[in-house]
């Protein structure tokens, strides 16, 4: 295989679930960090049904979205948004600029860091609180480098965020702490040079991460779009954002790690992806596509999201166990075997959860979109508050402020 091809297999959803299930394997034949209860999948499965079923009694359940974020508190924010705005597809390529650069901060914000909306004493944290400040961030025109449009965000725009208006903007301070502020910062610089640069992916006057909406109309004059090419080509555009970690011939690959019992590091076939944030980022982006008049085809190809809800959920549920406890106690680097093995093991984990919920709630169609913004994420942050008084995930993670 070329390295063309290999990069293509990579950054494929198929792919994500084919290197978890070899990693399940592992597992059930009893090695590695893990062992999985399934006796008390049932249990489990019963408490997110019982979440699902008092948040959404009609099940008539949104699909899992950063559009759901912007509603905290009863405000409908991108409605206030996009009423000064006419045009459909520029409705959508802006709603498209702010859910881009609000998935890529959505990494965890810590337990200490709040927003205080409009300085109304309303305070909102963790990722809906990352939501609510990106929305202003972005409302305020701090992304656009044209003060007559400022409800977009554009390469120049990006660019030129300094870490100063970013601290003011989410009100970062001594007491207020929110984690990888410099790592953020950075993260918008390189999006912003990716969209001034590639012209592949992004087009017109200004470069806007939104610009995609015009390079899918492009590829999809049908506009029937697969759910596997819309995250194929998130994940080619902006690959280059992402720290240097994991890369295959100096392409960086973003959120996928070497495993090493699965082969050297040199060798493609060790790679494990989960592209987390790429794919809430594609999950995120069904609504403005389908407000651009797309429709999105097979998205049961995108798999769960392996991040510390979901992946608590199985932890505080008793699914999955450490078999030694004591490494609870310890902080985990993203890159250890046994972060890499209890997110696979999560995925694996979801896709069971959601077929179990589909018989439970006789919903046979059931998404996958469905399961995690009814069930699983929520259910996933109960539990954690239950055990521990700060929500936090019951596993230690080294983050960077770009993966959870």
């Amino acid at each position: 295989m070329n390295d063309k091809d290999v990069l293509k297999k990579i950054f494929s959803a198929q792919r994500i679930r084919e290197q978890a299930q070899k990693i399940w394997k592992r597992v059930e034949a009893g090695k590695g960090e893990w062992r999985v209860d399934l006796s008390q999948m049932e249990p489990l499965s019963e408490f997110v049904q019982e979440v699902i079923l008092e948040k959404y009694p009609d099940l008539k359940i949104p699909p899992h979205s950063r559009l759901n974020h912007f509603q905290v508190g009863g405000r409908d924010r991108v409605q206030e948004l996009l009423n000064s705005i006419e045009e459909p597809l520029e409705k959508a390529r802006t709603l498209m600029d702010l859910i881009i650069v609000s998935v890529f901060l959505d990494a965890g914000a810590g337990a200490q860091w709040k927003y205080n909306e409009d300085l109304s004493g309303h305070f909102y944290s963790r990722s809906e609180g990352l939501a609510v400040a990106s929305y202003h961030l972005f409302h305020r025109g701090l992304l656009s480098s044209d003060p007559q449009l400022p409800f977009q965000a554009d390469g120049a725009g990006l660019l030129h965020l300094t870490e100063d208006v970013f601290k003011e903007a989410f009100q970062v301070s001594v007491g207020n702490n929110l984690l990888g502020v410099k790592e953020r910062v950075a993260l918008l610089h390189r999006l912003g040079k990716v969209v001034e640069h590639d012209h592949t992916h992004f087009s017109g006057h200004l470069k806007r991460p939104g610009s995609l909406l015009d390079y899918w109309i492009t590829k999809c004059p049908n506009k029937k779009i697969q759910a596997s090419f819309l995250l194929e080509t998130l994940l080619f555009a902006f690959s280059p954002i992402w720290p240097q970690r994991t890369s295959w011939k100096g392409h960086p690959l973003g959120d996928v790690w070497s495993y090493s019992p699965l082969g050297a590091d040199e060798d493609w076939e060790s790679l494990v992806p989960f592209h987390k944030l790429s794919q809430w980022l594609a999950y995120s982006l069904f609504q403005p596509l389908e407000m651009a008049g797309f429709t999105i085809l097979n998205p049961e190809a995108l798999t769960g999201l392996p991040e510390y809800r979901n992946g608590g959920l199985f932890i505080d549920g008793k699914v999955l166990l450490l078999k030694d406890e004591r490494r609870f106690e310890e902080e985990h680097p993203m890159d250890s075997d046994l972060v890499i093995e209890w997110r696979a093991l999560t995925l694996v984990l979801l896709d069971q959860m959601a077929e179990k919920l589909r018989e439970r709630l006789k919903r046979p169609s059931l998404t996958m979109a469905e399961v995690l913004e009814g069930g699983t994420w929520w259910a996933g942050r109960r539990l954690a508050f239950e055990k521990r008084s700060d929500g936090a995930s019951p596993l230690k993670v080294i983050s960077d402020g770009t993966v959870f």
